[in-house]
């Protein structure tokens, strides 16, 4: 069963402000099976420029399950299709995507 909507916001702080144009990625997502890949549920997209952040705020509409295991991931990458390669920028902890709806921050570090 899906929820109604939900406004999800928040900041990807990534370790100092970009030195060329990048993508930054945030994916909603069901985790709760462990031998699956992961479910996405809502994603953003936006391009960024270089001098962009370290502060890169964010904002996601989305419909979540009344159930599972919800988290929230992001990336910065410099390819147009979202790929990920050496130097781009992950969460590299599993962020849980609490109920009550705060603002979250995300930190990304190198890949």
């Amino acid at each position: 069963m899906i929820d109604r909507p939900r406004i999800v916001t928040g900041i990807a702080r990534i370790p100092a402000p970009l030195s060329e144009a990048a993508v930054l990625i945030v994916t909603v997502q069901d985790t709760a099976l462990s031998d699956a890949p992961a479910t996405p549920l809502c994603r953003h997209r936006q391009t960024l420029s270089a001098g962009d952040g370290p502060d890169l705020p964010f904002r996601l509409e989305c419909r979540l399950p009344d159930h599972g295991r919800i988290t929230i991931a992001a990336r910065v990458v410099r390819a147009a299709d979202g790929s990920l390669a050496s130097g781009d920028l992950v969460t590299k902890a599993s962020v849980p995507l609490a109920r009550e709806g705060a603002p979250l921050t995300l930190d990304l570090s190198p890949l």
